[in-house]
């Protein structure tokens, strides 16, 4: 399904998942963030920005967390 959506980049945001198998042709990004509170905000801040950055640069991205369930 990745391929067929042209995604070029994942970025993980959960930190209670395993690492998705994942083809080596795809950028691959992760966050250990945790929902609610208590998360730093540099791990945020990076998040957000590597996620703005991949958009403005036309880069096809899928952000996901729990195994891409929420």
């Amino acid at each position: 399904a990745l391929g067929e959506a042209d995604i070029e980049a994942i970025v993980e945001l959960a930190d209670n998942e395993k690492f998705a198998d994942l083809p080596r042709s795809l950028l691959r990004f992760r966050f250990p963030l945790a929902d609610g509170e208590g998360n730093p905000p540099w791990m945020l801040r990076m998040a957000a920005e590597t996620v703005g950055t991949l958009h403005r640069s036309g880069v096809r991205t899928l952000v996901c967390c729990s195994a891409g369930m929420s």
